[in-house]
């Protein structure tokens, strides 16, 4: 690819410089640099532009390091159609309808941002910023510890030492206890997995071997846990045996006992009296739940502002509900100290506003009258060029009622022809209750027939439920409708009826322009 010439072509330019280890990695391998560190990022943005693959990478430079964005010139930059694009178009769509608002409002976040230059050929946009000094830890000494001191030792901030305290916390054998642990991404959540699982080993395993559980989403999520166990039991003396599966590592073994790498459905069977999840906002709550149920000690740990998503609404629900069980001591932990650059760092803050991982609700009047809702069908191009405070809250929203908002779900909202918003708000402006919604159906002959077939045709969820599931109504692909990809009340509003509301106003809304269903395909509580 013309990409990956490029990459060869710098390589071949900076090559002689000493100590430069360069190493090209495909967009779709961006998770598997997750936990490392690295002096140097060049991104080539030349051909796409994921929102997801932006809030995985920005965070792996360590402060004092370089990001390089290398785009078209901008004002070509804002026609482009980018490989992100292409997976947005959907039949009937082409191209000639998509949306280019999401790269308009990156450019101008760019331009916005503190510490970031821009070489847009003859001209350089830019602010000199003073790198303000990394703090120095300071360890304060921890008295009274059951964890040796070697696992202290490998804690690099004051939150970790307060973290690692209250992991000791799970070896009082009386009741069912549950860890939830938060944090931004790189603050060291993963690491102090690591060096707490080693802990617990190393103290509960004296007498028997214990048998501890890793689990997440993707196995990737865990290799800097799992790599901090391993280094965290060899400081105490501890030999570890390595199995890998796929050069993955899918067990450690030691005279304590073992950790195992199991997914979260295989780990509802294993014989574990302990289980580790990370990326818990990830997994579905259903399984978490059964997880509580299944484990003694159940640890929960998940990033809040980060392309996961959903962290800070993962913290919310599921520890209101961990609260109201009696029978379980909940212990929570939140890390809030950088890693790999100081607190306040500009290109974080820059990575957090340009793809609205700190967005909030509303902060609602004292006085409100959910009678007077306004219902309105906002512009798009407005929210992202000329008035974001909306648009943040729409999405502020989004979080906070499920598990799992990506930066790529808003790039989408902006940038698909086939994609709408929809909003309730208050005479005084508030968003209170947003709807998400993408136009299916419409489908020609051919591409029902193929449906009908087995074959996926992106973008057409519930036709392609209809045809497959309810093969003698296949001509429902013909009709046109809307689907709810997302339905969201504003946290403090809930089960107030504005949900039903939005939805009496969305179908009153579709019958009057012609179309012919409204669905929605996500698992549904009886609530919802």
């Amino acid at each position: 690819s013309s990409s990956f010439k490029r990459f060869i072509k710098f390589k071949n330019l900076v090559e002689e410089i000493d100590g430069l280890n360069l190493q090209n990695i495909a967009f779709k391998d961006s998770l598997n640099v997750l936990g490392l560190t690295f002096d140097l990022l060049i991104l080539d943005l030349n051909e796409n532009l994921t929102p997801n693959d932006i809030g995985v990478l920005i965070e792996v430079v360590r402060g004092g390091g370089l990001i390089l964005f290398l785009t078209p010139k901008l004002s070509n930059w804002e026609s482009c159609i980018t490989n992100f694009h292409k997976k947005l178009i959907v039949l009937p769509e082409d191209h000639t309808r998509l949306r280019h608002i999401f790269i308009k409002w990156f450019i101008k976040k760019l331009k916005e941002g503190k510490g970031i230059w821009i070489y847009d050929f003859p001209n350089i946009y830019g602010e000199a910023l003073q790198p303000s000094e990394t703090e120095k830890f300071k360890f304060e000494s921890v008295k009274n510890a059951i964890f040796p001191k070697q696992l202290y030792d490998l804690c690099v901030t004051q939150d970790q030492v307060q973290a690692l305290l209250n992991f000791e916390k799970l070896l009082d054998k009386k009741g069912k206890k549950a860890l939830v642990m938060i944090a931004n991404r790189g603050r060291g959540k993963s690491s102090i997995l690591g060096i707490s699982a080693a802990g617990l080993l190393f103290k509960l395993g004296e007498k028997k071997p214990l048998f501890l559980v890793f689990t997440a989403p993707s196995q990737s999520s865990l290799i800097t846990a799992l790599q901090f166990a391993k280094i965290s039991l060899e400081k105490l003396n501890v030999k570890v045996k390595e199995f890998k599966i796929n050069n993955e590592i899918s067990a450690l073994k030691c005279r304590y006992g073992i950790i195992q790498v199991l997914s979260p459905y295989k780990a509802l069977s294993s014989r574990g009296k302990i289980i580790f999840i990370d990326e818990a906002a990830g997994i579905p709550v259903p399984i978490l739940f059964k997880l509580l149920k299944r484990f003694k000690i159940s640890v929960f740990s998940s990033t809040i502002h980060g392309y996961e998503g959903a962290g800070r609404g993962f913290g919310l629900r599921f520890l209101k509900t961990l609260e109201k069980d009696e029978s379980i001591e909940t212990i929570k932990i939140e890390l809030k100290t950088p890693i790999r650059y100081s607190s306040n760092d500009p290109i974080e803050k820059w990575l957090y506003d340009a793809l609205l991982l700190n967005a909030e609700p509303p902060q609602l009047p004292q006085s409100i009258n959910l009678n007077e809702v306004i219902y309105e069908k906002p512009n798009l191009e407005e929210w992202f060029n000329l008035n974001e405070k909306p648009l943040r809250e729409f999405v502020g929203i989004c979080i906070l009622a499920h598990y799992r908002n990506r930066p790529n779900d808003f790039a989408m909202l902006a940038d698909a022809p086939h994609h709408q918003a929809r909003v309730l708000k208050l005479s005084s402006g508030e968003i209170v209750a947003v709807l998400h919604l993408a136009e299916e159906g419409n489908l020609p002959e051919e591409f029902i027939d193929k449906i009908a077939e087995g074959e996926d045709i992106h973008g057409a969820v519930i036709p392609s439920c209809i045809i497959k599931h309810y093969t003698p109504l296949k001509f429902f692909a013909k009709q046109k409708g809307l689907r709810v990809v997302r339905i969201a009340v504003h946290p403090e509003l809930e089960g107030k009826g504005l949900g039903s509301k939005v939805l009496k106003n969305l179908i009153e809304e579709s019958e009057a322009l012609g179309y012919d269903w409204v669905g929605a395909g996500f698992g549904a509580t009886i609530p919802l």
